[in-house]
């Protein structure tokens, strides 16, 4: 019989790509905010905590955690959303999770932005958690609920640390607009004036090594975190050339405030536990296909 995995935050933008990438091995539950016919779909509110009590009657190999609220990123103001949602709320479901033992195992997806710049990279899971960010200051304080919980219960836990993620459906973010305004030789314009250090992964390649991850990960220890990423250094101005001269784009560009450190994840942990050779470039260029053929279709 085929493991059973939660996917809390299942219907989202990383979600619902996962959910295909995992339904083929597992059977695949989904939490999500609104009404669906779907028999396992469960409508989940981590702000509510009586809307927990739908899972009750069900055991899961193991829980994913994926939802989370990102308005806090690039913020510095305490009064955010994202510190109750991301801590509060997570702690409240995990807490649920224990005492009515509905599962021994917890996959967090949590973020590149707990570390701090840094002047050594590639940066690993040993550096130091200095978040410039409320978004990053959450994440650093859930990893820490986690790690307790484990440590103090029978729950098994695994932190991921993951860069931004672009690609998919998604009809925003930045390498979206820039792709676009290229294809379209409209002027480019890159500001990266609050911009503490950048790296991406495209959102299909995250899904395929959450996908092998998982599917030989061992649960040998209480509790472990692991970066996941391409391994190499990315830089954003040097992306936006490199998709301008990809489609031999006569937009303008216009740089403005270079100030980022530079900064990637050292992957070498995750490359210990699976083999792949998957590279930004070529992760790219699949979504610069994508717009264009979306783009021709219309």
């Amino acid at each position: 019989m085929k493991n059973k995995i939660l996917l809390v935050g299942g219907t989202g933008y990383i979600g619902s790509v996962l959910n295909n990438y995992l339904k083929d091995k597992y059977q695949i539950y989904r939490t999500s905010l609104s009404k669906s016919n779907e028999k396992k779909e469960f409508i989940i509110d981590l702000k509510v905590s009586e809307s927990f009590n739908s899972l009750i009657n069900y055991k899961f190999d193991i829980v994913f955690f994926l939802a989370s609220s990102i308005k806090g990123i690039g913020k510095k103001n305490l009064n955010n959303i994202d510190l109750e949602i991301n801590t509060i709320c997570l702690a409240n479901f995990i807490d649920f999770l224990k005492k009515n033992k509905l599962t021994k195992k917890i996959v967090y997806m949590s973020s590149m932005t707990v570390y701090a710049p840094s002047k050594i990279i590639p940066v690993n899971e040993l550096f130091d958690l200095s978040p410039t960010s409320i978004y990053g200051l959450s994440k650093k304080i859930a990893e820490e609920i986690i790690k307790f919980n484990s440590l103090n219960s029978n729950i098994k836990s695994l932190v991921l640390r993951i860069p931004g993620v672009y690609g998919g459906n998604r009809k925003n973010g930045l390498l979206y607009k820039v792709i676009k305004n290229a294809l379209h030789n409209n002027s480019i314009n890159i500001n990266t004036e609050n911009l503490e250090y950048w790296e991406c992964i495209e959102l299909n390649d995250l899904c395929f090594l959450l996908k092998k991850l998982l599917g030989v990960y061992k649960w040998n220890s209480k509790y472990e975190e692991i970066n996941i990423g391409y391994g190499e250094k990315i830089d954003l101005i040097d992306t936006v050339q490199l998709i301008h001269n990809k489609v031999n784009s006569k937009a303008k560009l216009y740089f403005k405030n270079k100030s980022y450190s530079d900064f990637y994840l050292d992957v070498k942990k995750l490359k210990d536990i699976i083999d792949y050779d998957l590279s930004f470039k070529n992760g790219l260029f699949s979504y610069i296909k994508q717009i264009k053929n979306e783009i021709r279709d219309r």
